[in-house]
């Protein structure tokens, strides 16, 4: 868990279409692991995306990123969530297990920038994750998407954030990223593919990621329905047997973006 450029350039584009951070919860505490070597093309990255400042300006110097770079972020109150207390995490609570209510809607935003493949019951940390963001504040997910075979328990594929941060869990998928590991990295947008013929992203080379942001319109019971992949459930609607699985405007690119547009507008994450 840390920063490097890959979640560096993902808080910059988050920034960017969603504003400050405002009140913050990072799983897990955030280390800086971009090194000297590193800060050239840090300091790229925010000049590309229009500040004028340094990355050693923006971070101060600092060892975590709670330490000064999320607060250029607009971060404040920032609290740690992790299950141990050895790094300074204020929540200390695993995460396979549900978070008590009183730490509901208590975060503008929540930031994990590496911690759910980790974690062995994804379903209840996800909606642990899930249940602390405030109506009106936001999600921010970075997974490991490829390649990274041994660094947790599981790899995620482009399907998880699309099936789960649907309107019937209160959410939408404002923006979802796939990006490579190397410097010169770029964060590719993609779709939801469900409904398209050879919608799987397939081998890639390298280690490769998913960046997530996703907004929340309501505080709602969660997974209510388990969800499904979408080209199965397509199927099934071609066979009339889709009563049992999400509703066709949670499934398919074009109902989605169309919900993801208007969720933005009311949000006010853009104009």
């Amino acid at each position: 868990m840390g920063i490097d450029h890959w979640n560096l350039q993902f808080l910059l584009e988050s920034y960017k279409m969603c504003g400050p951070l405002g009140d913050t919860l990072q799983i897990g505490r955030q280390e800086l692991h971009i090194g000297l070597d590193g800060f050239g093309f840090a300091d790229e990255l925010f000049r590309r995306y229009g500040h004028n400042i340094t990355y050693a300006q923006a971070h101060g110097g600092t060892r975590y990123a709670d330490e000064g770079l999320l607060q250029f972020f607009g971060a404040t109150n920032i609290r740690t969530a992790d299950a141990s207390a050895y790094e300074g995490a204020e929540i200390v609570h695993d995460f396979n297990n549900p978070v008590p209510l009183s730490l509901h809607q208590q975060f503008d935003t929540v930031f994990d920038a590496g911690s759910l493949e980790h974690i062995f019951n994804v379903p209840c940390a996800v909606g642990n994750e899930m249940n602390m963001v405030r109506v009106g504040g936001r999600l921010l997910s970075t997974l490991p998407a490829n390649n990274w075979l041994g660094h947790g328990f599981y790899q995620f594929s482009q399907e998880f954030p699309f099936r789960v941060f649907t309107p019937s869990n209160g959410f939408a998928v404002l923006r979802a990223y796939f990006s490579g590991m190397a410097d010169n990295h770029e964060l590719h947008v993609i779709d939801d593919l469900a409904r398209r013929a050879g919608g799987e992203i397939g081998v890639t080379g390298g280690q490769n990621g998913l960046m997530v942001i996703a907004p929340k319109s309501a505080h709602v019971p969660l997974f209510r329905r388990w969800p499904q992949q979408g080209d199965y459930w397509s199927e099934w609607e071609k066979h009339g047997d889709a009563s049992d699985t999400p509703a066709a405007s949670e499934v398919g690119p074009a109902p989605a973006e169309g919900l993801i547009a208007r969720t933005a507008r009311k949000l006010g994450l853009v104009g």
